[in-house]
């Protein structure tokens, strides 16, 4: 079975391999590639943020920002991704 403090994998992902969430974005970038599709998502996105715009955020955006992200504002109003 399995020993307290030891990992079940302890050499990790294999290096070049990617998970689940990069696949997904990897496939949503391929989906949004044609013009058609990315209007069709766009006006979707445009609906459910116009119904409740913190439900949105936090079920559609949120998910998608790395875990580690970190919004900054300069003194000249512009933000910066970290």
């Amino acid at each position: 079975m399995f020993e307290a403090g030891k990992s079940g994998n302890p050499r990790g992902r294999p290096k070049g391999s990617y998970g689940g969430r990069i696949k997904a974005l990897a496939a949503l970038d391929r989906m949004l590639s044609g013009k058609r599709n990315r209007d069709v998502l766009v006006k979707a996105l445009e609906k459910e943020f116009r119904n409740d715009p913190v439900r949105f955020f936090r079920s559609a955006i949120m998910p998608l920002l790395p875990r580690e992200s970190k919004l900054e504002v300069d003194r000249r109003g512009r933000r910066h991704w970290r």
